[in-house]
């Protein structure tokens, strides 16, 4: 034996000690993330580019956990195309960017992001980021129910008065 693992690493090696981190999609809900990586990309079939988006979620529960997404910035597909300009002025509004140039104005950029599970048969579940806001915004509040229907007032009686006119 040559012992070149811990020739390379001065000692040996405990895999005991090491966490392995999990793969599991994060809960959805609102995450404090920082943007690691921006770059505009073309799309496989080369009819139009994309932006790439690696971050960083922050909040503690989660903290170093990484979700991606991709934001259409030109395409055949007029839909996708406008899909993509919300999304990217939501993007660019949380970041405080209103006059976005370059991706690498994103970088480092912390804001909070939406984030769902996608499940697609065949593949295993994933996070998917639905939306942005600055990081001053706190995550949204749960939705207030409804407020109870006002019963209607009674109607007048046979001898067309109230029940509360005697």
């Amino acid at each position: 034996m040559s012992n070149d693992i811990s020739e390379a690493l001065g000692g040996d090696f405990d895999a005991e000690s090491i966490p392995i981190p999990s793969y599991e999609p994060i809960p959805p809900g609102w995450y404090a993330a920082e943007i690691d990586k921006a770059e505009v990309r073309d799309t496989k079939a080369g009819t139009g580019k994309y932006l790439k988006l690696e971050l960083v979620v922050l909040d503690e529960a989660h903290e170093g956990r990484r979700v991606f997404t991709q934001i259409n910035l030109s395409n055949p597909n007029q839909q996708a195309v406008e899909i993509g300009q919300r999304e990217l002025a939501a993007l660019a509004r949380a970041c405080g960017v209103p006059a976005l140039r370059d991706s690498a104005e994103l970088l480092q950029k912390q804001i909070r992001v939406k984030v769902k599970i996608k499940t697609e048969e065949g593949r295993e579940p994933d996070n998917v980021v639905v939306g942005y806001r600055p990081l001053s915004d706190a995550a949204p509040a749960a939705p207030k129910p409804a407020a109870a229907k006002p019963k209607p007032a009674a109607a007048p009686s046979a001898a067309g008065k109230r029940p509360w006119e005697r």
